[in-house]
């Protein structure tokens, strides 16, 4: 019936499966098998176009959600285990990426994308560059509470030069009402680090501009009163003819004595 020419079905997914849920149950033995399923879900290549996007905008008939991926199902495993979120996560909370590109006009990178849940209510959603804080991304706000599978689209635009020189890691997460996290989803960014003159950093550590020449001024201060000339010991008289006619007889009682040294030397030599 063509079918084993076909290269597809549950019959060819299962040992493959198999062998990668073996590889997260290893680095994740707390894992429970719905968070097992999602996240490999949320991490397996997409292929073919939605079957019902109406109820899942990636689900495909044949492809299911795609092509499973053992390293960023494994990764995100250990993830879980190392930031304690494993048995914390709302597996019914989703959050997708549906562009990550650079605007041409302006330079800025943008980031688009998808959440919705699957039993309840996303209240919010939020992202991280790196290990940094949790800050909101922009999304329409509606008047009424969206219904379980009801979606809404989000939307984060970095200016690269105000990041980092190098690749930064861009998280993301949905919360659910009660404030529970969905799985995260991330992506890479090329910072520039053009704008990052406002930091200064090296012995001092990073500081701002402003905190920068602060402190430069203090030590250009320091090192200018350790270098001082000290005050002299001796009171100068208020008259100053007179300072000057004794500094000037002073003088000439050196020179008598040192033409004399040097003429008793030249005798000498002869």
């Amino acid at each position: 019936n063509g079918y084993t020419g076909r290269g597809s079905g549950t019959s060819y997914a299962t040992p493959a499966v198999s062998g990668i849920l073996a590889l997260m149950i290893e680095a994740n033995p707390e894992l429970s098998p719905a968070e097992l399923k999602e996240i490999i879900k949320l991490t397996a290549e997409r292929r073919g176009e939605a079957t019902q996007p109406e109820v899942d905008p990636f689900w495909n008939r044949d492809f299911g959600w795609g092509m499973a991926d053992a390293y960023e199902a494994t990764k995100m495993a250990i993830m879980l285990k190392e930031e304690n979120l494993t048995g914390s996560i709302d597996v019914y909370s989703q959050v997708h990426v549906t562009n990550s590109s650079v605007n041409q006009s302006n330079g800025l990178h943008v980031i688009e994308g998808m959440a919705w849940s699957q039993a309840g209510t996303i209240s919010a959603v939020e992202y991280r560059i790196g290990s940094g804080d949790w800050k909101s991304a922009a999304f329409d706000e509606t008047s009424t509470q969206l219904a379980a599978l009801e979606r809404f689209t989000w939307m984060v635009a970095l200016d690269l030069d105000a990041l980092a020189e190098g690749n930064q890691t861009v998280e993301f997460r949905a919360l659910n009402e009660q404030g529970v996290q969905s799985l995260p989803v991330s992506v890479s960014v090329m910072g520039t680090g053009d704008g990052a003159s406002n930091q200064a950093s090296g012995l001092f550590g990073a500081l701002p501009t402003s905190g920068y020449f602060i402190l430069l001024s203090i030590i250009v201060v320091v090192l200018l009163w350790n270098s001082r000339t000290d005050a002299p010991l001796g009171i100068v008289s208020n008259e100053p003819n007179a300072s000057i006619d004794a500094a000037i007889a002073a003088d000439a009682e050196m020179a008598e004595v040192i033409d004399g040294v040097l003429v008793a030397e030249i005798g000498d030599g002869k």
